[in-house]
């Protein structure tokens, strides 16, 4: 092991070892111990992961993944003050490509770099066998790793969105309840899609983002856009109505197909048990499958 390897373990071994040893974790009940002693350590693996992804790379792909919303509905905004006989689209199309735009897009690109090479990272560095001999050790670090992740994209989105609807000044009647509901679809599009992405990268650890995009064009492309039952099986489905249904938006007619009549909190509820799902299935295939180091192999 290289000398960069050694201190990445031992910086690692070294938190962990602090939030055992710990006051209030080595006085709490034996129960209380176990799920604070898993909680310290996801938040060490944050901890740590925020620093080792601070870097000039990942800082310019978040700072491009800002602008681009933001770059996009500028051009709308000068394309309105330079064309004299502009019509500004209806407000669902309005919403339509601001969702498209960043809880998708910058969403899913986001979260593609930061969330789908989980495992693989660790396998390369070789520094899994130190963090899988821990107690909690794979879940910390799946969880720890996951939130990292969602934590960089929906920053970005977040911010992409204010200065977007700052710069393109959208033609919308409520831009405050535009922005809160898109900012809302941020989080549950980070959250699930991220959740879905562990999985990938549990299963397929080797080609962890080439199986993800194919993951999206199927389901979330393809699949989510069926006027069928299975449709219902995908995040961009539940999306896509909770963006009409707080938004109270009249449904267009080639979209009826699409945005079903059941309440917005069966959406809501359906996401959470997508992301709650595939984490424990995550943590499940961690937890009890055999991976090769780069070292073995």
């Amino acid at each position: 092991m290289s000398s960069s390897e050694e201190s990445v373990v031992a910086e690692r071994e070294a938190e962990a070892e602090r939030g055992d040893q710990s006051p209030a974790i080595a006085t709490a009940p034996a129960g209380n111990r176990v799920e604070r002693g898993i909680v310290w350590k996801t938040l060490t693996v944050i901890r740590f992961e925020m620093r080792r992804t601070r870097t000039d790379a990942r800082a310019l792909t978040w700072l491009v993944m800002v602008l681009f919303p933001a770059g996009l509905l500028s051009l709308y905004r000068w394309e309105a003050e330079t064309t004299a006989d502009f019509q500004p689209p209806p407000e669902p199309i309005l919403g339509i490509v601001l969702y498209g735009l960043i809880p998708q897009v910058v969403c899913l690109l986001g979260l593609l770099l930061w969330v789908a090479p989980v495992l693989q990272a660790e396998l390369d560095g070789r520094t899994w066998i130190y963090l899988a001999v821990r107690p909690g050790g794979k879940t910390a670090t799946l969880i720890g790793k996951y939130l990292n992740g969602i934590a960089w994209t929906a920053s970005a989105a977040l911010l992409g969105l204010t200065i977007g609807m700052l710069a393109g000044r959208l033609h919308v009647s409520e831009p405050f309840r535009v922005w809160r509901v898109i900012a809302g679809l941020i989080f549950f599009s980070c959250f699930a899609y991220g959740a879905a992405y562990s999985v990938i990268g549990a299963i397929f650890h080797r080609k962890a983002m080439v199986v993800s995009v194919a993951y999206i064009l199927i389901f979330e492309v393809v699949i989510s856009n069926l006027p069928a039952v299975i449709n219902q099986f995908t995040v961009q489905h539940h999306l896509f109505n909770l963006l009409f249904h707080w938004m109270a938006w009249e449904v267009p007619e080639d979209a009826q197909l699409l945005v079903g009549g059941q309440p917005a909190w069966q959406h809501v509820t359906a996401l959470i048990v997508y992301t709650l799902t595939m984490l424990s299935i995550a943590t499940l295939i961690l937890r009890w499958r055999q991976y090769v180091t780069s070292e073995e192999s």
